[in-house]
């Protein structure tokens, strides 16, 4: 970079450069050099000559800057300054500040001083800091970017005066317009639209030194590092104020039961009340009210049920009575008995179809469809499960199934850059135990196992080279009392509970992390963990009764609370608890 702080030899004023200068700028230019030259000093309407006055040239152009001086405010033109002058010669003109620079001085000392020949130079460590910024572009890119990014604004605006604008060096250093990430394969995403949203039983990453320097391109084609661990969205943990809030909440869900004749039936739900509906993230008062659900249930033989219904979700019979008895809790159950279902549930479709086999066998077919958690791509569900009461009245349910998901996994949604990291199945099994031990007291258990394969890409290139199989898991143990003696009709449930959490959750990512050449890139490969860093332990009860005090229309009284150790998985987090009671009266 050369700095060129003179004007004219005597002999060309107006009328130009020597041509030993201008052959040497030409030689320059065609080296990759860049010259930045001063307008000089004149108060002219274009300079006098010089080198700034063929920066325009044509074997020159783009390798040349001229350089006018603004006063000691910055905001203006000083009155010494010649201006840029020409359409042509304007196109690589900028101002800089040259009004009591504080500089050196003749006899070895320092002090302020006036002149384009003091702005010049600040344009060509401009240029120097931009280069060695950006070290794999080439000189007319450096001259381009800071004429590119200039201050234009009001009085600086395109003119014969101050031609591109002010100097802004934190302009040319920083991202112009979105931040694009390049796919290996070919192919790019912006980098703001680059996201990974993870649900419940998934954990983000702590700050991965491998995803903080992720090269992505600006509008011009520079290049600038990106941490993508922002990218990564914590998920949300049912904290304890939404889960008393639902817990309470469900004082006020309305089911409405109409009988059409001995064979069908309408059922209509006018709350969020789905047992299944965990961990949603949003407090009940911001979901939607008014009419949630609708079902039909037909009974067309004595052995076979058939249920219809939109924005419903089905757990099978084989989870029915562990769901039915742990279902009445503070944190909801369906998290740990039969989760899958959660994730097609949203604006679902669902069918039911049950056959009593025998007296103590069901077999029975549930299908879905509806959206992922998001509501930002579909899932389909599709179960089997098998129902037997063995000796003593207890019941053992066992219920296989896939989940698909067309842009998710698990819940997980992906955009931008790792738009390809969806379609998924995912294979589960349920298990449930329940029965009386005696005649007041039932235990209840339920567990469940999934495994997902990423099963294809959306067909078009990103950053991410697959997943690993995730295994996933959850489990539920409780007790039931009921009518022990306090009152009429009294129940006492304890649980303890595992929540849905993912194992051996791996993404494997293909990163563009270092510029070789201009917009060459090298890529690596890393590995994203997402399993969670501890397991969440849910400890509840509920105490309820259905006789407070009397009354004519009857009351009931509702006491829960639970403890969370390592709430949300994370080991690091202190545990939580709630405590709510719940009154309901008639009248």
């Amino acid at each position: 970079i050369m700095n060129m702080s003179w004007g004219p030899t005597l002999e060309y004023v107006y009328t130009g450069t020597s041509p030993e200068i201008l052959d040497a700028m030409r030689d320059a230019a065609a080296a990759g050099r860049i010259m930045v030259a001063a307008l000089g000093n004149s108060g002219l309407p274009g300079p006098e000559g010089g080198p700034a006055s063929v920066v325009a040239d044509r074997r020159i152009a783009g390798h040349g800057l001229a350089v006018g001086a603004l006063d000691s405010s910055g905001d203006r033109r000083a009155s010494f300054s010649n201006a840029c002058g020409t359409s042509a010669l304007a196109r690589y003109c900028l101002f800089a500040p040259g009004h009591q620079v504080y500089t050196t001085r003749p006899g070895n000392g320092y002090g302020p001083a006036d002149g384009t020949s003091f702005a010049s130079p600040i344009v060509a460590g401009a240029a120097a800091v931009v280069w060695g910024a950006f070290p794999n572009k080439n000189g007319a890119q450096v001259v381009g970017r800071l004429l590119d990014t200039a201050d234009n604004s009001g009085v600086f605006g395109f003119s014969s005066i101050y031609g591109r604008g002010r100097l802004d060096l934190e302009a040319a250093l920083n991202p112009v317009g979105f931040t694009s990430l390049r796919f290996e394969g070919g192919g790019e995403a912006p980098a703001f639209a680059t996201s990974i949203d993870l649900p419940s039983g998934f954990q983000a990453p702590n700050s991965l030194a491998g995803l903080d320097r992720v090269v992505g391109y600006d509008e011009q084609g520079f290049p600038f590092l990106h941490d993508l661990n922002a990218a990564f969205r914590d998920p949300r943990s049912t904290t304890a104020m939404h889960a008393l809030e639902g817990f309470l909440a469900s004082l006020g869900g309305t089911r409405s039961y109409v009988p059409v004749s001995e064979a069908a039936a309408f059922e209509f739900t006018s709350s969020e009340d789905d047992p299944l509906d965990w961990d949603s993230g949003s407090p009940q008062s911001e979901r939607d009210s008014g009419l949630r659900s609708f079902e039909a249930h037909f009974q067309p033989s004595p052995t076979v049920g058939l249920s219809l219904g939109h924005n419903v979700s089905y757990s099978g019979a084989s989870n029915r009575d562990v769901l039915e008895r742990a279902g009445h809790a503070v944190l909801p159950a369906g998290s740990a008995v039969a989760p899958f279902t959660a994730f097609a549930e949203r604006n679902a479709l669902a069918l039911n179809l049950a056959w009593q086999a025998d007296e103590r066998t069901t077999v029975d077919l549930v299908s879905q469809f509806g959206e992922d958690r998001f509501g930002r791509g579909d899932a389909r569900l599709a179960s089997t499960g098998l129902t037997h009461r063995i000796a003593g009245d207890w019941a053992v349910g066992v219920r296989a199934g896939v989940l698909r998901e067309e842009q998710a996994l698990l819940g997980i949604h992906s955009e931008g850059g790792f738009a390809g990291l969806s379609n998924t199945d995912t294979r589960f099994m349920d298990v449930s135990l329940s029965g009386p031990v005696v005649p007041d007291v039932a235990l209840f258990t339920g567990m469940s196992r999934g495994r997902t394969d990423h099963r294809r890409s959306d067909g078009g290139a990103s950053l991410g080279a697959g997943w690993d199989d995730v295994d996933t898991g959850s489990f539920l143990f409780g007790g039931e009392w009921t009518d022990p003696g306090i009152a009429g009709s009294d129940r006492l449930v304890l649980t303890v509970a595992s929540p849905f959490r993912a194992r051996n959750a791996q993404l494997r990512l293909r990163l563009p992390t270092e510029e070789v050449a201009d917009q060459e890139l090298r890529y690596t490969t890393e590995t994203v963990e997402l399993t969670p860093s501890g397991r969440e332990t849910r400890v509840q009860f509920v105490y309820e009764t259905d006789w407070v005090g009397g009354g004519e229309g009857g009351s009931s009284l509702a006491l829960g609370g639970y403890v969370r150790l390592e709430p949300g998985h994370d080991a690091q987090a202190d545990p939580d608890y709630g405590l709510g009671v719940k009154y309901a009266t008639q009248f």
